[in-house]
């Protein structure tokens, strides 16, 4: 609020008169005044090595600067409630968390499942009851549908196990934490994200219900000596319907802001026949290989040295072990007169085939085999390869933490 000056010129000196001492009213010596106001200037100006009074105020007039008053000028830099106004060009803690945090959720883009739609995406779990997943698969991203049973439930990703956090304290003791941010979509009320290691939880705000998208975050929780493992999830009420997208977990001192994609590789698995006899390499899951991560086949090419005869043709299948089968995936062949082929995987193979360690077969990997079928002869049957592409995501904390080393 504004305010009015505190210097004033010079007043008009008026008759001073003492009533209770009788005195006559003679008029104010201002020259005496002014004597005496010298005679101070001296006393603590430079000859003492002090300020006088007239430097003392015209150094609190100079850092005035432009405002008219204390009030407006504290407007500059402080709310009326005592919160910094901080500039443009100053780094918030929110800023640095997002600016160096990395996502270590996996599965964080697709949310799906190598076993159907129905299923709870990879490496997500439950406490508590759900009635039903629904992952769904669009624009680009995956979004999952968690339908709520008759009893409260958490839906979660573990990122550190029980079994190796005590070096993952060893390793951590110095991090700022571990936080987790995920844009949710409810009608219903009492939702919220959380990060937990088993002793302390902390959670975000409650969602604004409604069916609007939010970025819920919580707050980051160390590992430390009374940590049992990490988790990092949403907490969804009896009977309540959540969609979420896009988590996000990083270490930093703060939440995470906003979704980072989780970091991945590209892996190329090629096989080459060797020899001229197509018959030797021909069957449904000849070539056996285990899948080369946590992730989704991208593409298959075959090809040959040169283009194959008018009447022969060779098809690659691939195919995934789900445990007590194969499952085919997808195929790829060179017809009459072709040398090379190139193919890219459907977005619904991609979303069935993702995934390798630790989901099954004997709980370390999956398998995948290629198998040759083929009809008539050629003189580059020994030239035939194919080769997949896949993209596998890493997942530093879990993967590090629970490799067996």
């Amino acid at each position: 609020m504004a305010c009015p000056s505190w210097i004033y010129s010079n007043p008009a000196w008026v008759n001073v008169v003492d009533s209770t001492t009788g005195r006559d009213g003679t008029r104010f010596n201002r020259a005496f005044f002014l004597q005496v106001q010298q005679y101070i200037d001296e006393l603590t100006g430079v000859y003492y090595g002090l300020p006088s009074p007239a430097n003392v105020a015209a150094e609190i007039e100079a850092a005035r600067g432009n405002a008219d008053c204390l009030d407006t000028r504290l407007d500059v830099a402080i709310d009326e409630d005592g919160n910094i106004k901080l500039p443009p060009t100053v780094a918030t803690k929110d800023d640095v968390a997002g600016l160096v945090s990395e996502n270590l959720c996996g599965n964080d883009l697709l949310l799906a499942n190598p076993d159907g739609d129905a299923a709870a995406p990879g490496f997500w779990a439950n406490t508590g009851v759900v009635t039903s997943w629904a992952n769904a698969y669009a624009d680009g991203f995956g979004r999952t549908l968690v339908v709520g049973g008759g009893a409260a439930a958490t839906v979660y990703q573990e990122l550190i196990p029980a079994s190796m956090v005590t070096r993952a304290r060893l390793l951590l003791a110095h991090a700022d934490g571990i936080g987790f941010g995920v844009s949710v979509a409810t009608a219903q009320s009492g939702v919220r994200a959380f990060v937990t290691d088993g002793t302390v939880t902390k959670y975000s705000a409650v969602h604004g219900a409604g069916g609007s998208e939010e970025w819920l975050k919580a707050d980051p929780i160390p590992i430390n000596a009374s940590s049992q493992y990490l988790r990092v999830g949403i907490e969804v009420p009896a009977g309540v319907s959540v969609s979420f997208y896009a988590p996000m977990a990083s270490i930093g001192p703060a939440a995470p802001k906003g979704w980072k994609p989780g970091r991945h590789r590209q892996v190329i698995t090629p096989f080459q026949i060797v020899g001229n006899v197509l018959t030797a390499y021909e069957g449904a899951t000849k070539f056996q290989f285990a899948a080369p991560g946590d992730g989704v086949l991208e593409s298959l090419w075959m090809g040959a040295s040169g283009a194959m005869p008018a009447a022969m043709d060779a098809t690659w299948t691939l195919s995934r072990y789900h445990g007590s089968g194969w499952d085919t995936v997808d195929t790829i062949g060179l017809g009459a007169t072709q040398q090379y082929q190139y193919k890219e995987t459907t977005v619904a193979d991609q979303l069935r085939v993702c995934w390798a360690p630790r989901l099954a077969l004997n709980a370390r990997c999956r398998l995948f085999a290629f198998g040759l079928s083929s009809t008539g002869a050629g003189p580059h049957a020994s030239d035939i390869f194919v080769a997949a592409r896949w993209k596998v995501w890493e997942r530093p904390l879990y993967t590090f933490f629970n490799s067996g080393l």
